[in-house]
């Protein structure tokens, strides 16, 4: 396809067809780029170690080189809500070589990260390490609206990954060459960090060297929350800003006498490619520092500095490097920046110098102080609107990725535009004379310490006024594509432009509609008033998680936790809820006051709004931290707080919710035995949700007549002490669904289900679980990218992995 599309172009060469001949040109540079994406994407070597890693873990040998110093992640802060302890940890990027096979070992290929926990030190870039660890494959997304992990790393050639226990695990066969410019680029970086830890605080030290070096690990997962909802990660994004920065500062300090321009010019060029390759050469920088390249280069020769042709020869340069590029949201929204910037250039000279030269020698006669507040003003002026057309331009794709809606970046963004100038010229100055001149370091580690105070104050501060950010549903893609293609073809053919009055009022007319679609009063209409009842089980591991949906359109969440950090449930679930298009629930039940059934609410009440939370009489009876600070968190968003038992009755509409357990007084035994056992009737068909289930509340209940219900639970995550084949005759259950992660026993306890003739369904393998009750029968899905049936009424075995995928 290339060569035939350059042989028509060749031939149209002439001027009267060059618009036939450039769009062959664009057909051939298409069909290059297509085909080096599929090379990237879809070629391998044949000993791949990716092709024999699953999602279960395997134990692993492997000899490899390091293709960087190891990234240390420092441990995440101290969370209540937190059922396992977090410690730091270290990430690895490494070129397999060879791979231990029983006794032998034979050749490997593919890249690796490494994840070590605790702090791996001693390893450089180039070093032949071998490394023994447990070897799995990224996990696909379980969910609907799931980050996609698998995807994330294979853009990195990744398709597998070692987790190691002990930094011990790592050690080094044979260091590497230190005459290589890559390794010695690695250390300076590394150098670099140590010098920002040694001159600042502790405390910004980390964030420091995000934003100079491009180390974001080193900022933990809720500072980085933080930033992101009030529309100021960017910040922490090395990017145009901070290339322009750096370029700028360079200039003034060599043109202060001792540097011709020419030369100037000259190690500007080297100094912002130095400077990409520093910062791991992710794409904005890349971008930012193509555009000062050739900026630099024009200026040589006299030329014209900038226009769109230098945006796409960098767009061409980063997709030559790896095509994959196109599809990382950083890298869209890298460009989109600079584009709106370019196309909104005749909107900043309302704050610019006069036109009219009467108007500029009036201006040019006033008090010098009236001169001075005017020039501030009008900088001011122009950083405000920057930031406002660049938010209102980047918005739908912030939307549709992050489902992130954050006005307050309207105002933040200018005020800290000069305390991030001052903190990166006081970091660069720390990176500068770390080396030789201490003293003067320090006077710079103090300067940019406090402007990165001042930024995180403000950050902190604008995050707790009401309105200034709001989580919601995504856009539907078509109307993403048919915003940003209305704009290209404005900016591609003038004369179909409509006058700039027009123009806004139709943007202002698609974002209404937008929101009237995506969480306005059209945008459950669809939902209101069927004839189906359904539950979603969503896949957060060893956790429940359960949403109701009710034929009149309300919702209930049934728990909302897992084992480990309350973020990792958060994230599932509000995947689940916004593919539903849900921001609101109207009730939330815990079962009882295990952590992994409740460790996400505080996380999910930040992005969605609930009308009640229901609890057992025993949920609060012990003081613990975690109980503690979910009582906080519910009362602090002043969310009512009920507790209700056998004796209570809930209202579903149409729907007959039953509360089965616990009594008023709770039984003996743990919080495991006095779980919420909800049932739900709908049309003659019923869904069992017994939590955590267990002797002696297990007992009690079963001790009722037997209850035909169609869809159940497995207590306790599937757990055997949940006495599974006395559960299953009881129940007389059509379905039965397993909540859980990698649980010991599972194959007991599946047989169990399944031999008394139930089809069993398990999170971990099968994805989330949507079980659907109407007049016409009951219908089960699970999600595998997309929903797939699952057959009711025929025995499963337990899924693989290439059963689940």
């Amino acid at each position: 396809m290339t060569v035939v599309a350059l042989a028509v172009k060749w031939r149209l060469r002439s001027s009267s067809w060059q618009r036939l001949a450039v769009f062959w040109l664009l057909l051939a540079v298409s069909s290059t780029g297509a085909a080096w994406h599929h090379l990237q994407w879809r070629l391998f070597a044949e000993d791949e170690l990716g092709f024999v890693a699953t999602s279960d873990v395997q134990p692993s040998c492997i000899e490899a080189v390091a293709l960087a110093s190891p990234r240390v992640q420092p441990a995440p802060p101290e969370d209540p809500m937190r059922t396992m302890e977090a410690e730091e940890r270290s990430v690895l990027r490494v070129s397999v070589t060879r791979v231990r096979n029983g006794v032998d070992w034979q050749t490997a290929s593919g890249n690796v990260s490494v994840i070590v926990s605790g702090e791996l030190r001693g390893i450089s870039s180039g070093d032949r390490v071998r490394v023994v660890g447990s070897l799995s494959a990224p996990s696909r997304p379980l969910n609907p609206g799931e980050f996609d992990f698998a995807t994330h790393q294979r853009r990195h050639r990744e398709l597998c990954r070692i987790n190691c226990d002990v930094p011990e695990c790592v050690s080094v066969l044979e260091p590497g060459s230190g005459w290589s410019p890559l390794p010695a680029i690695h250390r300076l970086r590394d150098r670099g960090d140590a010098l920002l830890w040694k001159h600042l605080r502790h405390e910004r030290a980390g964030l420091a060297a995000a934003v100079l070096l491009g180390m974001r690990e080193q900022v933990d997962a809720e500072r980085m929350e933080h930033f992101m909802t009030t529309g100021t990660v960017h910040l922490l994004a090395i990017s145009g800003l901070h290339v322009g920065i750096l370029a700028t500062g360079f200039w003034f300090v060599a043109r202060f006498g001792w540097l011709s321009r020419k030369r100037t010019l000259w190690l500007a060029i080297a100094l912002v490619l130095f400077y990409a390759m520093l910062t791991d050469a992710r794409p904005p920088v890349v971008r930012a520092a193509i555009l000062i390249s050739v900026l630099c280069v024009a200026r040589l020769l006299g030329r014209r500095a900038f226009d769109f042709n230098t945006l796409a020869f960098a767009a061409l340069i980063l997709l030559a490097i790896h095509p994959t590029n196109l599809f990382q949201t950083g890298t869209q929204l890298s460009f989109l920046a600079v584009a709106t910037l370019a196309c909104a250039q005749p909107l900043f000279l309302m704050f610019g110098q006069p036109e009219d030269p009467l108007q500029r020698l009036i201006s040019q006669s006033r008090p010098w102080s009236a001169r001075i507040l005017w020039r501030c003003a009008s900088f001011g002026g122009r950083l405000w609107l920057t930031s406002t057309v660049i938010w209102l331009i980047a918005m739908p794709l912030v939307m549709y990725r992050f489902h992130l809606f954050s006005p307050i970046a309207v105002l933040l963004n200018p005020i800290l535009w000069l305390p991030m100038t001052l903190a990166l010229f006081s970091g660069f100055g720390v990176l500068f004379f770390g080396w030789c001149i201490l003293p003067l370091a320090d006077v710079c580690g103090w300067f940019c310490d406090q402007n990165l105070f001042f930024i995180e104050s403000c950050v902190d501060f604008t995050r707790e006024l009401p309105g200034n950010h709001a989580w919601l549903p995504s856009p539907s893609a078509w109307w993403v594509f048919v915003f940003y293609g209305c704009l290209v073809v404005g900016l591609a053919v003038p004369r179909l432009r409509p006058p700039r009055t027009w123009a806004v009022a139709c943007a202002a007319a698609w974002f209404a509609f937008c929101f009237a679609f995506t969480v306005g009063p059209v945008s459950r209409a669809g939902l209101h008033h069927t004839d189906e009842l359904s539950a979603t089980f969503v896949a957060v591991g060893h956790g429940t998680s359960v949403l109701v949906e009710f034929p009149d359109g309300k919702t209930l969440l049934y728990d909302s936790g897992r084992l480990g950090s309350s973020k990792s449930g958060v994230r599932p679930i509000s995947s689940v809820l916004w593919s539903q298009g849900i921001t609101h629930l109207d009730a939330v039940v815990i079962s009882h006051a295990d952590a992994d059934h409740y460790n996400s609410l505080p996380g999910l009440l930040d992005r969605f709004s609930v009308g009640v939370v229901y609890v057992s009489p025993v949920m609060f009876r012990d003081d613990t931290p975690a109980l503690d600070a979910l009582r906080e968190a519910i009362v602090e968003r002043n969310v009512p707080l009920r507790e209700i038992d056998w004796t209570d009755e809930l209202d579903g509409g149409e729907v007959q919710i039953e509360i089965l357990h616990p009594p008023e007084r709770g039984v003996l035994g743990s919080d495991n035995a006095n779980s919420f056992v909800l049932r739900l009737v709908y049309d003659g068909r019923s869904i069992l949700l017994p939590g955590d289930l267990e002797p002696p509340g297990l007992e009690d209940v079963m001790a009722e007549l037997p209850l035909d219900s169609d869809v159940v639970m497995a207590p306790h995550h599937g757990s055997i002490r949940s006495d599974p084949v006395g559960f299953s005759a009881w129940s007389t259950t059509e379905i039965v669904v397993i909540s859980g992660g990698h649980e010991r026993g599972l194959q007991a306890v599946w047989t169990a289900y399944a031999s008394s003739g139930a089809s069993v369904a398990y999170t971990e393998e099968d994805g989330a679980i949507r079980i659907t009750l109407s007049p016409h029968g009951i219908h089960a899905l699970r999600w595998g990218g997309v929903w797939q049936p699952i057959p009711i009424g025929r025995s499963r075995s337990l899924p693989t992995e290439g059963q689940a995928g």
